[in-house]
């Protein structure tokens, strides 16, 4: 599983651990394991409309120098399989946060 664990709450009777998986094929459902049995129960199913999540495809994690090295900067790239005759993909480019 490429994703992230979060781990949530034990029941009350401390049979049971729920914690949400957030994945490629699983963006962001809950999960129940039984500490007894050892038994999984999902909980919930994201809604991804009509797209098959088997179909997606894992980033790769790459790393590009900084102008303070040796600070990395980490990145996801998703690189799609070629279609027949085509030239290419387009390309989305995502900035989010940074040093505050």
């Amino acid at each position: 599983l490429m994703g992230k664990v979060t781990l949530g709450n034990f029941s009350d009777d401390g049979h049971w651990v729920a914690y949400t998986v957030d994945s490629i094929q699983c963006p962001g459902d809950v999960f129940a394991y039984n500490l007894s049995d050892g038994t999984t129960a999902r909980w919930t199913c994201s809604e991804t409309g009509p797209l098959d999540t088997d179909s997606f495809i894992a980033p790769s994690r790459l790393h590009f120098p900084s102008f303070d090295n040796p600070r990395k900067i980490p990145c996801w790239v998703y690189r799609p399989t070629l279609l027949p005759g085509s030239a290419g993909h387009p390309v989305v480019v995502y900035i989010h946060g940074g040093p505050t």
